[in-house]
């Protein structure tokens, strides 16, 4: 609308201009003033407009900045809740799994230097160390899982060989099964680094990354 204002008038300044005479200088004059006042009048318009629509898109940015800020601190806040939960759980079942690894240790070792269980006693003792170990082992640090699987399984070894014996033809009559072997000359080694690591971990009160 203002645009059609201002060409109705440029129209007939035109017009007056055409005529000539001293009106001419005058309506240019009025028209120049008028004109100027309008065109300040519509920049104004269009910077507040463009202020205004500035305003709404840095506050729209700044609400999704906040979302995105809450929601990292939400799932920094559950994380640390997490590792608080797992160390917790760790610390109670630790004390716990390394009594039972002594056990089961000092158990095959007996049955190593003199077989004087029964086959029903030694599966009831193998099921239970390896559920025992299962049930907790998604709970360890990874270092420590490492270390209790190796011994653990020199140890289910050894005893799944006792109960299911090779021939003596398979191996030199008089001498001692591969199984029974690696676990006399590795068990107590890895006892010893599951012991040092179990200790350092607790003492460090070590956190999960």
């Amino acid at each position: 609308m203002e645009l059609d204002i201002l060409g109705v008038g440029f129209k007939y300044f035109g017009m007056l201009v055409a005529a000539g005479g001293g009106g001419a200088a005058v309506v240019f004059g009025v028209f120049q003033f008028w004109g100027k006042g309008w065109l300040d009048s519509h920049f104004d318009k269009k910077l507040e407009a463009f202020k205004h629509e500035q305003a709404i898109q840095i506050e729209q940015f700044k609400h999704e900045q906040n979302l995105v800020v809450e929601k990292i601190k939400k799932e920094a806040s559950l994380e640390i809740s997490r590792n608080e939960k797992l160390n917790k759980i760790e610390f109670e079942i630790l004390p716990s799994l390394w009594a039972e690894i002594l056990n089961m240790y000092e158990f095959t070792f007996q049955l190593a230097t003199n077989k004087n269980q029964s086959d029903d006693d030694i599966r009831l003792r193998m099921i239970n160390f390896n559920k025992n170990f299962l049930s907790n082992a998604i709970f360890l640090d990874d270092k420590i899982h490492d270390s209790i699987s190796e011994i653990r399984t020199l140890i289910l070894n050894y005893l799944h060989e006792i109960l299911h014996p090779i021939e003596t033809t398979e191996r030199i009559a008089g001498t001692s099964s591969k199984a029974k072997l690696e676990f006399l000359l590795n068990s107590t080694s890895k006892l010893e680094l599951i012991q040092k690591k179990i200790t350092s971990y607790l003492k460090s009160g070590a956190t999960h990354s």
